[in-house]
């Protein structure tokens, strides 16, 4: 696990620094691929940067990883609601 570069991850996020989020978090996963809470993470930044597709993967992936882990389940669910009502909204 690296806990260093996802605290930096979460900080680039929190200051809104989304690309700078995006890289740290991609070499947390690199370094730990079965740290759970990178993966997350990553997810969180690119919900945050509106790339819903991706998050989706991310927050697929940690489940991979950890089936029961809750958090990443109920953001899916939110994305697949916001998804869905967009969806709603642009048809006539």
């Amino acid at each position: 696990m690296d806990v260093p570069l996802i605290s930096l991850a979460n900080i680039f996020h929190n200051a809104k620094l989304w690309n700078d989020a995006i890289i740290v978090a991609t070499m947390a996963v690199e370094i730990a691929p079965h740290f759970v809470v990178n993966h997350f993470t990553l997810a969180n930044v690119y919900v945050a940067m509106e790339e819903f597709e991706k998050a989706m993967r991310w927050y697929e992936s940690t489940l991979k990883l950890q089936p029961e882990f809750a958090p990443a389940k109920s953001r899916i669910r939110t994305i697949q609601c916001h998804l869905l009502m967009k969806k709603k909204r642009r048809s006539p």
